[in-house]
């Protein structure tokens, strides 16, 4: 074969990898929010509001609009020196409905719950993204203050896996007393190597290890060495990024964290209680 002729099928080649991987890239960008968002797509028959009593529902206006939110308030002020105010936040294929076993628990121990709702999910409008969630949020917490005169020296966030996102957007606008955060990732860009993608085209990166750093109040961070979806190392990577940071490390993987709840209650007691000044 004529050398002319060889680079020009080489040159062919790969041109058609790059057009291949250019719709690759094209793809992930478009769908990337249905991966990172997939509970929006629950429906009506998951839905579980029996153990929710019709005072315990509001309703938060955002820029997305009606976003749900459902407050519950403990019965056992006298279990902590003071009542903390919990706002939690799920993971990305749970809704709030999903909660009850948590909120009973938190308000067993003598804390108020605030369960807020990703836009998009459940019942509530709007679609799910960063700035959605992030807005939701800030406008719940404010919603406590406002409204149920919450004492933001109280109000602690607590997220699990990408509701670790959420907490940490919070706390990027708005003071927490702490961070709880459970089985969550240092930023959505940092999974971007894993697809041979660019990070600059993640649209919602949630860089929880940039608010962490500057976050200077106490963190726990519990997290399952054998995390198959947020490996253990996103837990590595906040803990020793954060200015007041304790990691708390299971031996279980992602959806079976805790392997021992009766421990790990105890643990969000104490941890609970040591904030107290």
């Amino acid at each position: 074969m004529p050398p002319n002729k060889e680079r020009f099928m080489v040159l062919h080649y790969l041109l058609i990898i790059l057009i291949i991987y250019i719709a690759y890239v094209l793809i992930l960008f478009f769908m990337q929010r249905h991966m990172i968002f997939p509970g929006h797509a629950l429906k009506s028959g998951d839905f579980q509001t029996h153990w929710v009593q019709d005072d315990q529902k509001h309703w938060i206006e955002t820029n997305s609009g009606k976003v749900e939110a459902w407050f519950f308030r403990t019965r056992n002020r006298t279990r902590l020196p003071f009542t903390p105010v919990i706002i939690f936040a799920h993971g990305n294929f749970e809704l709030i409905d999903f909660c009850q076993a948590e909120t009973q628990e938190m308000n067993q121990l003598g804390a108020d719950v605030m369960l807020m709702e990703f836009p998009g999910y459940g019942r509530s409008a709007g679609k799910p993204s960063e700035a959605s969630i992030t807005d939701a949020y800030v406008r719940a917490y404010d919603w406590l203050i406002n409204t149920q005169n919450v004492n933001p020296q109280h109000i602690i966030g607590f997220g699990r896996s990408l509701g670790g996102g959420a907490i940490c957007a919070l706390a990027g606008k708005r003071p927490l007393r702490a961070m709880i955060l459970q089985s969550t990732f240092s930023s959505v860009r940092s999974f971007a190597r894993q697809y041979l993608v660019p990070s600059l085209l993640t649209r919602d990166p949630f860089d929880n290890v940039a608010v962490v750093h500057s976050f200077d109040n106490p963190t726990l961070i519990i997290h399952g060495k054998h995390d198959e979806i947020i490996p253990y190392k996103h837990a590595k990577i906040l803990a020793e990024s954060a200015p007041q940071a304790t990691l708390i490390s299971y031996d279980c993987a992602h959806n079976d964290c805790p392997p021992d709840w009766e421990a790990y209650w105890k643990l969000i007691a104490e941890f609970l209680g040591s904030l107290h000044q």
